[in-house]
């Protein structure tokens, strides 16, 4: 009734504006005129909703076969291209596809589901349009093709139904929580929406919370300044298991030039490996830092990968080649 009222006032002032346009003054519309209008229209409407020699096509009675429909393509005149065909909509547990045989393959027009409305099908019949009323739906068809209505029957156990409920409404049933649903109804509905319900009431835990929380990504290049995440000995912080990088090889803490053999970039000025030597009880150990930074400690000294000679411990060095793995740096 409010969308009638709201129609009937904008159609009043129409009218108004209609007459003055006409008459060149503006009388007096009674206020009960327009409803009358919109009440004689929408009652015409109604009447009209479905063509009169539309052709009702019954629902196949045998599942899961296609079946050739008539469209009362014969008793149209030479002048129609298309005609009206009346489908009524499915039962409960039940799926009907309209298609159109075209060029050996079916291509679907249009389906109804579970009592639904008929709708149309994506593709290239997307555009067509179904009146429905009084669980019946009315479609002009093309009359110079072949068309086909298949129906499938199906239905879901109680546990199926509450299975497919959670795989839609979480991330997945359990069987604990399959078995423990509230089985006692016939209508599952309530306790669906109960089950909504109680998930919007919980305290919401974040996934991103959960994950920034213990996010420690390792840290790929060493810097003076800027170093995020707890430094070395603070807790929670992360160390690896080799003690160079590969891009400590063009590490640098001013800008990059270019190699003039290779073109690769190198560091301007480069970081050198600094050791230093340090004596505990006897023993010996070596610091190594690179970049102002301590990276590990040895406590034997380098050997020449070529001649096996050891390697002077009082020098530093360039790093020239690294293998990110446990004794490869």
């Amino acid at each position: 009734f409010q969308s009638i009222l709201l129609r009937a006032i904008t159609l009043n002032f129409d009218i108004k504006i209609l007459l003055h346009h006409e008459m060149g003054f503006l009388p007096k519309v009674p206020w009960f005129l327009p409803i009358a209008l919109l009440l004689l229209f929408q009652k015409q409407s109604f009447a009209e909703t479905f063509s009169p020699d539309a052709t009702v096509v019954k629902l196949p009675e045998d599942n899961d076969v296609r079946k050739e429909i008539d469209i009362g393509a014969a008793n149209a005149s030479s002048s129609e291209i298309v005609v009206p065909v009346i489908f009524p909509v499915t039962n409960n547990d039940q799926l009907c596809v309209l298609s159109q045989l075209l060029n050996e393959r079916y291509v679907p027009l249009g389906r109804s589901y579970e009592g639904n409305d008929w709708e149309s099908s994506a593709g290239r019949y997307a555009r067509l349009i179904y009146k429905c009323e009084s669980n019946q739906c009315e479609v002009n068809l093309p009359k110079e093709h072949i068309y086909h209505l298949t129906c499938y029957q199906h239905s879901l156990s109680k546990e199926d139904t509450v299975a497919r409920f959670l795989e839609k409404t979480s991330f997945g049933p359990t069987k604990r929580h399959i078995d423990t649903w509230d089985y006692s109804k016939d209508d599952l509905n309530p306790s669906f929406a109960k089950f909504v319900q109680d998930e919007l009431n919980k305290t919401p835990t974040y996934h991103r919370e959960y994950f920034r929380k213990r996010l420690n990504p390792r840290s790929i290049e060493s810097y003076k300044y800027g170093m995020s995440g707890p430094q070395a000995c603070k807790k929670n912080s992360r160390w690896r298991k080799y003690a160079f990088t590969a891009l400590d090889t063009h590490l640098s803490s001013g800008g990059l030039q270019h190699d003039s053999g290779s073109g690769q970039p190198r560091p301007n000025p480069r970081h050198k490996l600094t050791i230093q030597a340090i004596t505990n009880n006897g023993q010996t150990a070596y610091i190594l830092s690179y970049a102002d930074a301590v990276r590990t400690v040895v406590y034997e000294k380098f050997r020449n990968a070529q001649t096996d000679d050891e390697l002077d411990m009082t020098k530093s060095y360039y790093i020239c080649y690294v293998t990110e793995i446990w004794g490869g740096a």
